[in-house]
């Protein structure tokens, strides 16, 4: 005679439920923001093919030689301006201070 046992399973069960309008809207907007992300980095390398090809930078380095006492953001601000960018906002961050090394 065989005999079986059956063991039985304390595990909790729950139901799963539908997400919110809200909670859906909330992961929407961080796969936009993760989609921007993405093609940001997927443009780049055609981005700078581009500008080499156009000679943007001995442009910007010829306006540079032109008026040595103006500074690189309002120089970049003007081409915005010239190009048509509207609210186009350049800033230039601070040095990153590093740790001195301990000997």
């Amino acid at each position: 005679m065989a005999t079986t046992s059956a063991k039985t399973s304390s595990a909790k069960t729950t139901t799963r439920t539908k997400p919110t309008a809200k909670e859906l809207l909330a992961k929407v907007e961080k796969v936009k923001a993760a989609l921007k992300a993405l093609e940001s980095r997927a443009y780049a390398e055609e981005l700078d093919t581009l500008i080499t090809k156009h000679k943007i930078v001995d442009v910007y380095n010829n306006i540079r030689k032109e008026a040595p006492d103006v500074s690189s953001i309002e120089i970049l601000s003007a081409i915005g301006r010239a190009c048509g960018i509207q609210r186009l906002d350049i800033t230039q961050k601070a040095a990153v201070k590093r740790v001195a090394k301990k000997p």
